[in-house]
């Protein structure tokens, strides 16, 4: 228990120990955690209490959360036991946000659970009862849940009396599409998001409307799809020049839209959109919202390799979000800086980045986080030549997204194992990781990334001197040319070309090594990446 919780419940004991008994004093004890809850919960979502008289800053209000998550969890399930359902209740919901924010998302299911199986449910107020089935869908949306999800937002739109048209039901929509984006579930939230979109647009409200076509336009990026994407973030743009959009939704648009220009081929307009997104970014101020613009632009660079730019926008990203207590963000800005790191040959402050990213994921209890984190350590390990801590950080991370299930991750993790494998000269090992990749990523649709992993199999075969190198590194090149990635295409042409010169195939050998001469002028300014790392989105 924190140690105000303490002081207070050892003042109140002293105090009322011959007066009371342990009823009201635990009523009285309860109270206390709510209205500290409900401050913070205030800090958290950035609306400034009006008679603070707890906290000073939302550092503080953050910080006090993180410290009594157990303990304010356990509370709402102490409160319906011992016959408080509405102090319960109310603190339940002052932990939302907070528990959203974090993607602690298992302890966002574990007390709105806790809230509508309780006795006293039915008789909660309207009020009440809505938000907690609206909260209830977040949390078993991101937990895999998606039908029961959608049923409980019907009730809770039921419940309301909202009709499916409503602002109100739309605005449940728009929320759970937005917390499904938060929590990686891209799919679903495509499908929440559209569904929000097209009642928006019924409804006419085109701020509203603005702002779900750009978490529409992220999710659809995410997933690869470019084209569609670019569709939903400019008509996004439109209707933001007719509506009053804050400065961080603006920059955000702006940022989504110029790297979809920028995967789309579009380079010198991206780069005119993103230099947009950062003018609006510097009138911003140092807010958290500056953080998530400021971080977005960094992966944006990172896709065009400038590596410097991507440095000092993660660098600003992370003092931002130190300086005002988000944690998450913290170690989320800390990862990108980490891999950014790594692009420019700085491997060893890369790999202090990503392990001060994983400590705090850690400590704030995201372990799906925390174990795409593993991921990047492990790999930035395996380029220091530490193989041995390599391996043993990926195995971890490994069987960490099992647990999570993050096929895509996961995918990433296998490759690095099995590069660490090849590099410890594992073949066996090395072959079954790769081989998993491989298949991880064909499920996925990911084509270019199973081009590495079939790539990275052919060379282990390769060293074995296995006659199925030539098999997998066939079908990477036909990957690779699939992705159009043709630094990849460039090595595997080679590596084939030596393969099939040592078989005694000549006349295939020459004409795979002629390919990859054609591409080596394209390959000169994009060599290629050194493993997998997963870079954290900012929703």
């Amino acid at each position: 228990m924190h140690d105000l919780v303490k002081q207070y419940a050892s003042d109140l004991g002293r105090l009322h120990a011959d007066e009371d008994e342990r009823p009201q004093a635990l009523l009285r004890l309860m109270g206390y955690y709510e209205q500290y809850a409900r401050e913070a919960d205030a800090w958290a979502r950035g609306e400034q209490p009006q008679r603070g008289i707890v906290f000073s800053s939302p550092a503080q209000a953050m910080g006090w959360l993180e410290d009594e998550r157990e303990n304010l969890v356990e509370a709402v399930a102490l409160c319906l036991r011992e016959g408080l359902p509405q102090k319960g209740a109310a603190i339940a919901l002052a932990l939302a946000e907070f528990l959203t924010q974090t993607r602690q998302f298992d302890d966002l299911l574990r007390v709105m659970s806790a809230v509508l199986d309780s006795p006293a449910a039915d008789d909660a107020d309207e009020y009440t009862r809505t938000a907690v089935l609206n909260n209830f869908a977040v949390a078993m949306a991101t937990t895999g849940d998606f039908d029961t999800a959608m049923e409980a937002l019907q009730d809770a739109a039921r419940l309301g009396n909202m009709a499916d048209q409503s602002a109100a039901y739309a605005l449940m929509l728009s929320n759970l599409g937005a917390t499904l984006l938060l929590g990686r579930r891209l799919d679903e939230a495509v499908r929440v998001l559209q569904q929000a979109s097209v009642r928006y647009s019924e409804i006419g409200d085109r701020a509203a409307l603005s702002q779900v076509l750009s978490n529409l336009g992220i999710a659809l990026l995410d997933l690869g799809h470019v084209e569609e994407a670019l569709e939903e973030l400019e008509r996004a743009l439109t209707l933001s020049t007719h509506a009053s959009g804050s400065l961080h939704d603006q920059a955000v648009l702006l940022t989504t839209l110029g790297t979809a220009q920028l995967r789309n081929e579009r380079r010198e307009e991206g780069m005119s959109t993103l230099a947009l997104a950062a003018m609006r970014a510097g009138q911003m101020g140092e807010a958290p919202g500056q953080g998530t613009v400021l971080e977005s632009l960094g992966r944006a660079m990172l896709e065009v390799q400038q590596y410097d730019e991507a440095i000092g926008l993660f660098m600003r990203a992370v003092h931002v979000f130190r300086k005002v207590g988000d944690v998450h963000s913290e170690a989320r800005s800390c990862n990108n800086l980490g891999l950014a790191l790594l692009e420019v040959n700085q491997d060893s402050q890369g790999l202090l980045e990503l392990e001060h990213a994983r400590e705090r994921y850690m400590v704030i209890g995201d372990q799906l986080s925390a174990a795409q984190c593993l991921n990047n350590v492990g790999n930035a390990l395996r380029r220091l030549g530490r193989h041995d801590e390599a391996v043993q950080s990926l195995v971890q991370a490994v069987e960490e997204l099992r647990l999570a299930s993050d096929e895509r991750v996961l995918a990433e993790a296998l490759l690095n194992l099995g590069l660490s494998y090849v590099e410890q000269g594992e073949e066996e090992r090395a072959y079954m990781a790769l081989s998993e990749s491989a298949a991880v990523h064909t499920s996925l649709g990911d084509i270019t990334a199973r081009a590495r992993a079939l790539h990275a199999l052919g060379r282990s075969a390769h060293r074995a001197d296995d006659e199925l190198a030539v098999e997998h590194l066939r079908a990477a090149t036909e990957a690779f040319r699939q992705g159009r990635d043709d630094s990849g295409l460039f090595d595997s042409l080679l590596l084939l070309s030596d393969r099939l010169s040592a078989a005694g195939q000549h006349g295939e050998a020459h004409a795979a090594f002629q390919e990859a001469l054609r591409l080596e002028p394209s390959i000169r300014k994009n060599p290629d990446a050194h493993g997998q790392g997963h870079a954290d989105d900012v929703s």
